[in-house]
């Protein structure tokens, strides 16, 4: 929600500004953040406004904080006890939160939780480590009526709790076709919480074992003699702190014909409040990018992304990335590099949720040419078969996409999850209409379990106009 004040109501000067509205506790939009966001674009465009130094102040600790800026922040704070009791209790939490002042975010919560919102007390809770308490105050303000917008925040946050906070057992049934190669998946994962450690932060670990059964053929060379692969990853999520999240994975692939260790690391950063950037870097991934990479290949990758937020209803995506191809037993295949991006816009709140996005990207490989002699000499490939028809040399995409959502992130009992995500374009050089659609839905039988089902289809995959992708998902997860 969203109000417009006038006058010398906010400002004291003529017009009018928007600003989230959190009068009645907040909505999706109404958390610390976004009042740092709102407030400090009210600071910038109005340097000299004609207010009392309180709310002067506030906003300009406010905007200190949405820049990042936290010294500038503490000497808007104030020095005295009274100075700083005249700001709001929400702005003292804001910097409270974004120094990591556990004393003081506790103080605000013992003596002023009245005048915050639920979303910024759950926050607090959590930051302070106190997720039973939060998961209890997310399940009062539902009974209490909350508001779709406020819902939705709130239930976001509960899933993450459950995520981060419970042991979990997650099993999975897939099928999909790639071309030519059909794959089907069994798979399970285990997962708990670390205990917190030095320089990890909060941590959570996961075992995962799969086992994948490979079908069909590759430029009319059957595949029958790798049937059977057997997956085992270990992973950990970490969150340093509010800013910086880590990810590690590393793992093996058995099959019969050899064995390829992979790896993964993630890390994301988050400065300000309207901008997040990640770097990944993948060792010998094992990628749907093409039938022949899945099947004989690897895929070494290194990323880095940029997603900003300038408004709650505006996002923004651009990555790029650099990588190369090699053979399950090291032989060079090509290399390349690759762009792409969206710009996004929520046009629909509450139930159902609407978003819609203009997306595109390219990518430009240089390939040896031949294939490796090895897969030609164990009949894996035929002689006559070039990289270039195997792998893309080059190719490109722009298209309009949409996400239509229904409560997607409600755990409660029997209550219908689902969402369509589509997009549709034109790929070059080929010249010709790619599509793919994707959706899902889900449901909790009891509370402490979540059961999922999707399909996705999609007409082209790694630029190859005539590689049809598609496939279905069963998932089901218990907490405990």
């Amino acid at each position: 929600m969203m109000r417009v004040t006038c006058g010398i109501v906010m400002l004291g000067v003529a017009g009018c500004s928007t600003l989230p509205d959190c009068a009645d506790g907040g909505g999706s939009g109404c958390n610390a953040e976004t009042r740092a966001n709102a407030s400090g674009e009210q600071t910038r465009s109005n340097p000299d406004a004609g207010i009392g130094p309180p709310q002067l102040r506030e906003l300009g600790l406010i905007g200190a904080l949405g820049a990042g800026n936290f010294e500038a922040a503490r000497l808007w704070m104030g020095d005295s006890a009274s100075e700083r009791r005249s700001l709001s209790p929400w702005a003292r939490l804001s910097l409270a939160m974004a120094l990591d002042d556990q004393a003081e975010i506790a103080t605000i919560l013992e003596h002023e939780a009245a005048d915050l919102s639920t979303l910024d007390r759950v926050q607090a809770l959590r930051k302070l480590g106190r997720d039973a308490e939060a998961a209890k105050l997310i399940q009062q303000s539902k009974e209490a009526g909350a508001t779709p917008e406020q819902l939705a925040a709130l239930e976001a946050q509960r899933a993450d709790i459950r995520k981060m906070s419970g042991q979990s057992f997650n099993s999975k049934w897939s099928a999909r076709s790639l071309g030519s190669l059909r794959i089907q998946s069994e798979e399970g994962e285990y997962a708990a919480p670390l205990f917190q450690a030095p320089l990890l932060g909060f941590s959570r670990a996961s075992l995962r074992f799969t086992h994948n059964n490979l079908n069909g053929s590759i430029d009319d060379a059957s595949v029958s003699g790798l049937s059977d692969e057997y997956d085992v990853s270990a992973r950990l999520d970490s969150r340093i702190n509010v800013q910086q999240g880590l990810k590690l994975l590393a793992g093996t692939n058995v099959r019969s014909d050899s064995n390829l260790p992979y790896g993964d690391v993630h890390w994301d950063y988050r400065p300000v409040n309207w901008l997040e950037g990640s770097i990944d870097v993948q060792v010998n991934e094992l990628t749907d990018y093409t039938a022949f990479l899945r099947t004989y290949g690897a895929m070494d990758r290194v990323a880095a992304q940029v997603v900003v937020w300038p408004t709650s209803l505006v996002t923004g995506r651009f990555r790029v990335g650099a990588h190369r191809f090699r053979t399950r037993e090291d032989e060079r295949l090509g290399e390349g590099y690759s762009i792409d991006g969206d710009v996004g816009l929520r046009v629909l709140s509450g139930l159902p949720t609407l978003h819609v996005r203009l997306q595109g990207g390219m990518q430009a490989n240089s390939l040896t040419g031949q294939v490796p002699n090895s897969l030609v000499n164990s009949g894996a490939i035929p002689a006559s078969a070039s990289i270039d028809s195997l792998i893309s040399k080059q190719f490109g995409q722009f298209g309009a996409g949409f996400r239509l959502g229904y409560q997607e992130y409600s755990e409660e009992i029997l209550a219908l999850r689902a969402y369509v995500d589509g997009w549709m374009g034109g790929l070059w050089p080929a010249g010709s209409f790619a599509y793919h659609f994707r959706g899902g839905v889900g449901t909790s039988f009891f509370g402490a379990d979540q059961f999922s089902a999707e399909a996705f289809y999609a007409n082209t995959q790694g630029g190859q106009a005539a590689q049809a992708y598609d496939g279905v998902q069963v998932s089901y997860q218990i907490r405990f």
